[in-house]
């Protein structure tokens, strides 16, 4: 099943991750709601138990990555398949998603900017705890969506 990662930071609601082109690549952001938040298939990751890579389903071949000069999330296509690959794998870790490179658990979580508050890019360097660390739920795509229809029509 098609996942979406709902965000919140310090108990406020960031709404969904999105995705949308700045600086020539396909960059991941917060604050969108359900209709464009970006769908996700978990693609086990086989070094560690309980994470994954997540393939966007829009994008096939294309994963939620960190970029290595600036550290923001961001689409990337390996160039080998994903276990050869550099691509980042992602494990929930006290509610925060935590990389995993190398088959190993990192500190590194993703999280806001710590320079500029009314940024909506987000960053995957940001330390699990850490006091710009998000909060992420991995829902089911369709499943939420059901919920939330069933709410408009309740309230209709």
């Amino acid at each position: 099943m098609n996942k979406i990662l709902k965000l919140s930071f310090d108990g406020k609601d960031l709404g969904y991750l999105g995705m949308q082109t700045h600086e020539g690549k396909n960059k991941f952001y917060g604050g969108v709601d359900r209709s464009e938040a970006v769908e996700f298939y978990q693609v086990e990751y086989p070094k560690f138990k309980s994470a994954y890579y997540y393939e966007v389903v829009k994008n096939k071949g294309h994963y939620l990555d960190i970029q290595a000069s600036n550290s923001q999330l961001f689409s990337d296509k390996p160039s080998r398949s994903s276990p050869l690959s550099s691509i980042v794998a992602w494990t929930v870790v006290e509610g925060e998603l935590s990389a995993v490179i190398a088959g190993v658990s990192t500190t590194e979580a993703i999280g806001i900017s710590a320079t500029d508050p009314h940024s909506l890019i987000l960053y995957g360097n940001l330390e699990v705890g850490g006091e710009q660390a998000c909060k992420v739920e991995v829902l089911d795509a369709q499943h939420h969506l059901n919920v939330v229809t069933e709410k408009v029509l309740e309230e209709a």
